[in-house]
């Protein structure tokens, strides 16, 4: 067994003890409170709190009707950054399941209590192959607060393989609350991960005569993405709606000539300026949306085979 397969046996072996500790310690009463399995009175559903959108698309994928999902993250805000009042807080240590990314995602969490029995770290499992970003740069989006993505990259679902791994996570902590229903909860999770599996599938069709190649980046958030399709990313620190300093067009303009690179991928879609100046440094572009924070149309798959579009479009 290779690290990574105990790493993942460790996580499930430790999910089940715990809930198999508080079962011991009472069942199911009348008050409508979660039981200690997490099993709410009346209606039989979990509430479940996701610290980003695809691990909310997860559970309600594959817990359907039988959770309830716990989000209040607004859909303006980078979820990895998301700064929760005490109502927020009060919510999420309510959760009967707490599904975080991990990987230092959660900055949050260095301020706040959490109920340790309820918390799932979905990303544990591949925790070996975390990527550590050498470069890290403090930087704000839109005149905000400063910030860095730090030293670990945590944008894991972006390759649709962490995905599945995350979205299993998911399956077993459900599973271990709704053991009656882990037969149905078990079907709902085969489907997505054969949906993420033929998404990866296209994503390694797409970028399968670019391998090695740089794949320039606006953001520092395509690592793990990069690393599956063997891409070299260069990353930069560009708002779509924002036009580069002088500055950041000549340091542009000297990673180009030197990698050299021709190809380059934005979270949204950037300024019409700067894709004018995008044409004149011979880079063509395509918008690669990571999916971090509830979508106002489609869901996470929607978007994922999206950007397959995209990318097969931008190396045709």
């Amino acid at each position: 067994m290779n690290r990574a397969n105990v790493v993942e046996a460790l996580h499930r072996t430790a999910i089940f003890l715990v809930l198999a500790a508080l079962t011991a310690c009472g069942g199911e009463d009348s008050s409508g409170a979660p039981d200690a399995r997490g099993h709410l009175a009346g209606d039989g559903t979990v509430r479940v709190f996701a610290s980003n959108y695809p691990l909310r698309y997860f559970a309600e994928r594959i817990g359907g009707g039988s959770v309830e999902i716990v989000f209040p993250i607004p859909a303006d805000i980078d979820p990895a950054f998301w700064s929760p009042g005490d109502g927020d807080i009060r919510a999420v240590q309510g959760a009967d399941v707490i599904l975080l990314n991990g990987a230092s995602y959660e900055k949050w969490l260095a301020t706040t209590t959490l109920p340790e029995s309820r918390i799932v770290d979905t990303s544990l499992p591949f925790s070996d192959r975390y990527i550590v970003q050498e470069d890290a740069v403090t930087h704000s989006h839109g005149g905000g607060e400063g910030h860095s993505h730090g030293e670990t990259a945590f944008t894991t679902w972006v390759n649709p393989r962490h995905a599945t791994a995350q979205a299993r996570a998911v399956l077993d902590a459900l599973a271990l609350r709704l053991p009656g229903q882990k037969d149905e909860l078990t079907r709902n999770f085969d489907a997505l991960a054969a949906d993420l599996a033929a998404l990866d599938a296209r994503f390694e069709t797409a970028t399968a005569d670019h391998r090695s190649a740089v794949l320039l980046a606006s953001h520092p958030v395509y690592d793990y993405f990069g690393e599956r399709y063997g891409l070299r990313i260069v990353s930069f620190h560009w708002e779509p709606g924002e036009y580069p300093s002088d500055e950041e067009w000549e340091e542009f303009a000297a990673r180009v000539s030197a990698e050299p690179a021709r190809h380059m991928i934005w979270e949204d879609t950037p300024d019409d300026r700067t894709q004018a100046r995008l044409a004149e440094e011979g880079v063509r572009w395509a918008v690669f949306r990571t999916a971090m924070n509830t979508p106002d149309e489609g869901d996470y798959m929607t978007i994922m085979n999206e950007n397959a579009d995209a990318l097969e479009a931008l190396f045709q």
